[in-house]
C-alpha cells in the first residue's frame, strides 16, 4: 500500500510513518497544506491520511480539490471535537 501522509506536526507524522511501515506500508509524508498537490498529481496513492489544521490550506479544502479528479480513500485526523468541524470534514 502506498500512503501519502499530510500532517504539519512531525513527532506525529514519524509515528504513524513508523507505525505503518511496520506492515510494510510505503508512506511519503507531506508536511504543508500546499504541497501535497504536486504529490497527487506525480503519484498514485491507495490511500490519503490527512490533518484537518494544515499551514497553507486546510484539510477540508484539499479534500475539496482531490475530490475533482480523485477518488481516493481518505482519512482524516484531527485535534478539532466540535460537531461542526466533524461535519465539515464528512
Amino acid at each position: 500500500m502506498k500512503v501519502l501522509l499530510i500532517e504539519d506536526n512531525r513527532a506525529i507524522a514519524k509515528n504513524i510513518k513508523n507505525y505503518l511501515t511496520l506492515d510494510n506500508w510505503v508512506v511519503e509524508v507531506v508536511f504543508d497544506g500546499m504541497v501535497w498537490l504536486q504529490k497527487i498529481r506525480d503519484n498514485r496513492y491507495d490511500i490519503v491520511i490527512l490533518d484537518y489544521m494544515l499551514p497553507g490550506m486546510d484539510g477540508v479544502s484539499i479534500i475539496s480539490e482531490v475530490r475533482k479528479n480523485s477518488s481516493v480513500p481518505i482519512i482524516m485526523i484531527t485535534a478539532r471535537g466540535e460537531e461542526e468541524d466533524k461535519v465539515r470534514g464528512l
